[in-house]
Formats: C-alpha cells, sequence, structure tokens
C-alpha cells in the first residue's frame, strides 16, 4: 500500500505550490530594475573593486547604494543667468 503525503506549500520568490494538483503560480516582481550599461574612470572602477572586496557585497549594490544616498542628499542649484 503506497503512503498518501500530507498537502505540502512550497514558495520561492516569485511562484507558489501547494500540492502537485495545484497550479504553478507566478506573481509579478514587486522590486522592479533595470539594467543599463554606463562607463566610468579607471580609478572609480578600482575603487569600487575594492569596497566592493571588503565589504563582500557587490558592484551593483554598492552602485545603488551610492546613488540612493546621492539621491537623498542632493541639492540642485539652478543657473540663474
Amino acid at each position: 500500500m503506497r503512503k498518501m503525503l500530507r498537502p505540502y506549500t512550497v514558495i520561492r520568490g516569485d511562484y507558489s505550490v501547494k500540492d502537485k494538483k495545484d497550479k504553478f503560480v507566478i506573481k509579478p516582481k514587486t522590486n522592479r530594475s533595470v539594467t543599463m550599461t554606463i562607463r566610468i574612470d579607471n580609478e572609480i572602477s578600482d575603487k569600487l573593486d575594492e569596497l566592493a572586496l571588503m565589504s563582500n557585497r557587490s558592484r551593483n549594490e554598492l552602485i545603488n547604494m551610492s546613488l540612493r544616498y546621492a539621491f537623498e542628499n542632493l541639492e540642485f542649484i539652478q543657473d540663474t543667468k
């Protein structure tokens, strides 16, 4: 006689499965990002690599943190000419 498996729920990020009879449910991402290509100075790239190694964070994560900080602390001065 075969043993019955109890219903289970597996939740992994953007999808969940309740049991083998349920549908594969995909939910929209809530955190959207875009891919960009930028050019940066060599010295900035070197410093970024150094910080990534020291902090055990990715360059991408450090760039996002830096940009957030810059935008939150930005003072824009209009040209008054």
